[in-house]
């Protein structure tokens, strides 16, 4: 039952995230200061970017939330300066796919919407992937919540 109503509120906050990063991104190709970057064919490929940004943040934010409050002998909590530290890097990622996608809406100049917004969604979609090679558990920004997947108790088969 926990876990149920845990990955409700994980799959809410994505897709809350998700939408607000959608909406958030749209207004800036509109009315701010990035409607002169961001060409009218290009506005596909932005908004894949803020879909991805604001999905990431909306399903990272309960996962160190949860392992900020939740800790005991063998796996402690997340302290506070490795969750704000968590929650830079992670401000710092959503940036950077905010960054590839607007570089990616780019292409709006050349090519049409469509295949834009497609190539798009396969740039942003493929920029994560040196991030991934990054060995973050090295500068101290490795797993968040502390926690095994499995329990080292004497329940587990033999």
């Amino acid at each position: 039952m926990v876990f149920g109503a845990g990955l409700i509120v994980v799959l809410a906050t994505m897709a809350s995230g998700a939408f607000a990063g959608v909406t958030l991104v749209a207004r800036l190709a509109d009315d701010s200061f990035l409607a002169a970057a961001v060409p009218e064919d290009g506005l596909g490929a932005f908004i894949v970017g803020g879909l991805t940004a604001g999905g990431l943040l909306g399903l990272m934010l309960p996962l160190i939330l949860l392992g900020s409050l939740r800790g005991n002998a063998t796996t402690p909590r997340l302290s506070v300066g490795e969750a704000v530290g968590k929650l830079l890097l992670l401000g710092g990622i959503c940036t950077y796919l905010l960054v590839v996608a607007l570089v990616a809406a780019q292409l709006g100049r050349l090519l049409p919407e469509e295949l834009t917004t497609l190539l798009g969604v396969f740039v942003v979609g493929f920029s994560w992937v040196p991030l991934a090679l990054f060995p973050w558990r090295d500068i101290g920004l490795g797993g968040i919540v502390k926690k095994p997947l499995r329990p080292t108790g004497s329940d587990e088969p033999q």
